[in-house]
């Protein structure tokens, strides 16, 4: 009896041993696939920052048909209002008035995005754009009803504000440059890009005047019409182009959609990446005992 039940007992225990091998095998097979599964999903650092800005070029290149300044019904037909909800609320957000609000627009959103993405991920980063922007519209709308939006502004202030939550010194001197180049280099190119896009437009104008003479001095009254008519073409342009810089030239600032922006960017590395947040103040934590510390021993 004794010999037996020792016979049952090592079964017993040899059972339990292959069950748990069976299971650890099972575990690391799970967390393997995961990880594949991860890597799979894993995207290139400035994914969200090539995304967010190619298509928000894009978007007004598409409007203005490569000018430089699009006609302002188009940019209308973009724009946030309380008769363009629910779609006019992301619309909105790749709509600018103007070359030089384009330009602005997307120095702010490539440094901040790329702070973001860094500190936290691309996934975060286009959550925290969206979000912001969102919200910063409808804000705007309950403050100003009557009024229209455009521009990612308040996309970009809720990144700005959650990339200097996340990664402070990042997020400081990223501040800093982007007020050079929005103050500097944005309206200096946009301001090239301009004068080129007109003299280009004049030059062309020009050229179809000159067509139409020397074909009428060919007796030529048809083809003549015709190279009048793309002058005309061309001069319709430039006075577009002209009132559409004026147009962003009169337009103000948008604080209620800027504030609330920057309020979200806040509550959502708060709320979903507070580990990020508290890992960077204990390490400044560390930082200043470490530097009070050798002060008093010194």
């Amino acid at each position: 009896m004794p010999h037996q039940r020792n016979v049952y007992l090592m079964a017993t225990q040899a059972n339990e041993a292959k069950r748990k091998v069976s299971a650890a095998k099972a575990t690391a097979s799970k967390r393997q696939d995961e990880g594949k599964t991860r890597e799979v999903l894993r995207m290139p650092f400035g994914t969200a920052t090539f995304v967010l800005a190619s298509s928000i070029a894009m978007f007004y290149f598409a409007l203005s048909n490569g000018a430089a300044y699009p006609p302002l019904p188009a940019i209308m037909a973009g724009s946030l209002g309380a008769d363009s909800l629910p779609f006019g609320a992301v619309t909105y957000l790749f709509d600018h008035a103007g070359l030089g609000h384009l330009l602005e627009n997307l120095a702010g959103l490539l440094i901040f995005c790329l702070v973001v993405e860094a500190a936290l991920s691309y996934k975060d980063a286009l959550a925290i754009f969206f979000l912001s922007g969102v919200a910063g519209g409808i804000a705007f709308l309950v403050v100003t009803p009557q009024a229209r939006i455009i521009g990612a502004s308040a996309g970009i202030v809720g990144l700005a504000v959650a990339g200097t939550l996340s990664d402070p010194k990042r997020g400081v001197l990223a501040l800093a440059l982007v007020a050079l180049m929005v103050n500097w280099a944005a309206p200096a190119v946009a301001g090239w890009a301009a004068a080129e896009s007109y003299k280009s437009l004049e030059q062309q104008k020009e050229m179809a005047q000159q067509k139409a003479r020397e074909l009428l001095s060919q007796q030529k009254p048809v083809e003549a019409q015709e190279q009048l008519r793309v002058a005309q073409e061309k001069q319709r342009l430039i006075e577009q182009q002209e009132r559409t810089k004026k147009s962003e030239a009169e337009s103000g600032a948008a604080d209620a959609a800027h504030v609330v922006g920057a309020l979200a960017g806040a509550l959502y590395v708060v709320a979903f990446r507070q580990d990020v947040m508290v890992a960077w103040m204990k390490k400044a934590k560390h930082a200043i005992a470490k530097t009070i510390w050798g002060k008093t021993t010194g």
